[in-house]
């Protein structure tokens, strides 16, 4: 990771120095790079080949890096990113899905997994997404980038069930979390849209 920051940092400085400098240690470029584990690594070794202008390098960097499971929250949404860039977004999904369903602290790639799920999901797919991030808000109560992309599935995707009981949950959750505006911009729109007159007075 180190080597790879380094080379990245001189290309964008200095490219025609590490353009001769390359074929010296090109062996060791190439074992860096296969050791790369990484999503993230190897996002870098590919801004690096693309600062050298060698596309071809670069794209076979984002087949390794599609052929990766994310570690990170960080690799969830590079590898979105990656997908994106081939006009595949919906082929994300499955990853991220996997990605949620094995790491409890999957807050930073929750609100691009429900955007997913929105966008690409089957009923099903939308249910259990519901169901998982309930139950996960549940336990991270303080979080509320997952809750803000949560009430907009629900307002969106969800049952009228779902949506009565996100409203009335969402309403306990800000009067005990005043300082929000995020998760309060959010709550408001689903009022004005689906909540009740009582509600919405």
């Amino acid at each position: 990771r180190f080597v790879s920051h380094l080379l990245r940092s001189l290309t964008v400085r200095i490219v025609e120095v590490v353009g001769e400098v390359l074929p010296r240690i090109q062996e060791q470029v190439a074992t860096c790079v296969r050791q790369s584990s990484r999503i993230s690594e190897i996002t870098i070794w590919r801004a690096f080949y693309l600062g050298l202008d060698r596309s071809e390098e670069a794209e076979q960097l984002v087949d390794a890096a599609l052929a990766l499971e994310p570690v990170s929250s960080h690799d969830v949404n590079l590898a979105l990113s990656l997908y994106r860039e081939r006009g595949r977004e919906r082929d994300a999904l499955p990853v991220l899905e996997r990605w949620i369903q094995s790491h409890t602290e999957w807050g930073g790639g929750g609100p691009a997994y429900l955007g997913l799920v929105e966008k690409y999901g089957t009923e099903s797919d939308r249910e259990r997404a519901i169901a998982n991030t309930a139950a996960w808000l549940a336990t991270h109560p303080d979080d509320n980038h997952v809750r803000t992309a949560y009430l907009g599935l629900v307002e969106r995707k969800g049952t009228a069930d779902q949506t009565e009981r996100v409203l009335k949950e969402t309403a306990a959750w800000l009067a005990t979390h005043l300082d929000d505006n995020a998760v309060r911009t959010a709550y408001l729109g689903l009022v004005e849209r689906k909540g009740t007159a009582d509600q919405t007075e």
